[in-house]
């Protein structure tokens, strides 16, 4: 997908209406998108984000130069961009509306611009620095992740889900391997939740490769459309490496990460994280029973 780009400056950034698509401008720089921006305004809470570097387009720029008032609250999506101003990724962004507009420099027709609305899902931390890995194109060799902290492989999962979900990858042709193919999974990284799941993206899809980012997520992709036909066989490589981490610890860790995002990005003030009760299982267990069910030969090695 491509946006129409009347500048000569490449952008990082562009906002369309979730509507119908038009464009709304381009931009170098977002703060907020990880919804730790928040303002109240007539008892509602809003998330809040700031286009920086801002060369807006359509009812946007009519807004800023006081030509047309914002005519109703506008869902909007936030694009990601390559260097070649092509879509790999998207947040949406709800019920949006700008509350204020300056310029940020007079010879660009440039503009900081303050909206406020709802973040459908939240980027996290990292996200907007590890996008840059994927806007000079889709990753070449496997395990860019390797030696990413926790938080960073969180967001690096993230990512992979959103452009795996993004127009431009959709445009590109896939089929599934055939039944009974065989794939490796090499298991030298993998000492916590996020980074099983950017490693069996990557034995299945290859470097970047998406399959599954949770375990109801890995039984979905079992089914079929996801890079992989059932039944097939998995070599796990250096299982033992997992075996050892991922434990319920390990677990519990991803459980209370994931609701801390949601408490932090949420809106709503009753949220509380929930209080698990765990079965015994270890994440390792859990994951084999997965793969197990789904129809897959899983071959520890």
């Amino acid at each position: 997908m491509f946006t129409k780009n009347k500048t000569d400056k490449k952008y990082s950034f562009s906002i369309i209406s979730n509507e119908n698509g038009d464009l709304y401008g381009y931009f170098s720089n977002i703060i907020g998108l990880m919804g730790d921006k928040q303002l109240e305004i007539d008892d509602y809470v809003y998330h809040q984000i700031t286009l920086e570097q801002c060369y807006p387009n359509g009812p946007l720029k009519d807004w800023c130069l006081n030509k047309r008032k914002w005519p109703r609250d506008i869902n909007l999506e936030i694009l990601i961009l390559n260097h070649k101003q092509e879509v790999i990724g998207s947040y949406y962004f709800t019920s949006a509306k700008p509350i204020q507009c300056h310029p940020s420099h007079p010879i660009t027709d440039e503009f900081e611009i303050v909206m406020v609305g709802g973040l459908w899902d939240c980027a996290l931390p990292h996200s907007l620095a590890l996008w840059e890995h994927w806007r000079s194109g889709t990753p070449t060799h496997k395990n860019i992740w390797a030696n990413f902290s926790f938080e960073e492989r969180r967001a690096w999962l993230q990512i992979v889900i959103n452009y795996h979900g993004s127009t431009y990858y959709k445009d590109i042709v896939r089929q599934d391997a055939p039944a009974g193919s065989r794939f490796d999974l090499y298991g030298t990284h993998i000492t916590d939740y996020p980074s099983f799941f950017c490693a069996i993206g990557e034995a299945i899809n290859g470097p970047g490769g998406y399959f599954g980012r949770s375990l109801d997520a890995l039984s979905d992709c079992l089914c079929g459309g996801f890079g992989a036909t059932i039944p097939f066989t998995l070599r796990w490589h250096q299982s033992h490496i997992a075996r050892h981490y991922l434990d319920r610890a390990a677990w519990v860790r991803e459980w209370y990460a994931h609701d801390y995002h949601e408490l932090t990005c949420t809106l709503d003030e009753t949220y509380e994280m929930p209080d698990y009760e765990l079965n015994g299982q270890s994440l390792f267990e859990a994951i084999m029973d997965a793969l197990s069910e789904g129809g897959v030969n899983v071959i520890l090695l």
